[in-house]
């Protein structure tokens, strides 16, 4: 932040685009991306939309174009069932192939969850990017009849083609997004349909000025957005 207000002080804090283009252009770091960097960034991008709120008087979906909805569906249950070993406290292998033993206890802790929770319960499997392609496609495999909601970043989003793998071979939708920066981040994962939902971290991605246009581009390529 400190090396980004060289070049915005004395701004007008009410053109946050042009801050934000600013920092993104003309800043070494601004383009390089990362977590730190795109944090730094967001961080001025979301202080930015408040000094216009409170100066216009007005919320901040109003001034992104109103609200779109008037309440909000939550889910009920996000779990990772693999990140912790069985009842033998044995550690186990995530990363594929998958011993039998991690599958099974894996789909019985889930069975459990929606043995007890009933038909309608949302269950979205959160994976952590922990394991790899082969044992991300196995574990969803064998979770597919219990009707998972989405499958939360099944793999790293490091290489998109390995989530296009796992989307392809797994009939769960495949969610990921918040180690993913900016617009030119999602590009990839939009075009090659990567991913049913995104979930871009508004601290992270670029402020509120960037996963606005996030979301407008998920809208194109009918992925859904979780905030």
């Amino acid at each position: 932040v400190q090396d980004f207000a060289e070049q915005i002080i004395g701004m007008d804090p009410m053109n946050n685009e042009q801050i934000w283009e600013t920092i993104f252009r003309k800043t070494f770091w601004g383009m390089g991306g990362g977590t730190v960097v795109n944090a730094g960034i967001s961080g001025i991008d979301i202080a930015l939309w408040d000094i216009k709120g409170k100066a216009l008087g007005v919320p901040i979906h109003t001034l992104l174009g109103g609200k779109m909805n008037d309440n909000l569906r939550t889910y009920a249950i996000k779990v990772d069932p693999i990140v912790i070993p069985g009842e033998e406290g044995k550690p186990w292998k995530i990363t594929g192939p998958l011993e039998n033993r991690v599958i099974r206890t894996v789909y019985n802790r889930v069975a459990a969850m929606r043995e007890v929770g009933g038909e309608d319960l949302d269950i979205i499997i959160e994976m952590h990017s922990n394991t790899d392609t082969t044992a991300a496609i196995q574990i969803g495999h064998a979770l597919e009849d219990l009707r998972i909601f989405y499958y939360e970043e099944p793999c790293h989003p490091l290489n998109v083609q390995n989530m296009v793998e796992v989307r392809n071979a797994v009939n769960i939708p495949i969610a990921t997004g918040e180690r993913i920066y900016t617009r030119w981040g999602y590009r990839d994962f939009f075009e090659k349909r990567a991913i049913d939902v995104i979930q871009p971290d508004i601290c992270l991605c670029g402020g509120l000025t960037e996963a606005k246009k996030i979301c407008d581009m998920s809208h194109t390529y009918d992925c859904a957005a979780q905030i």
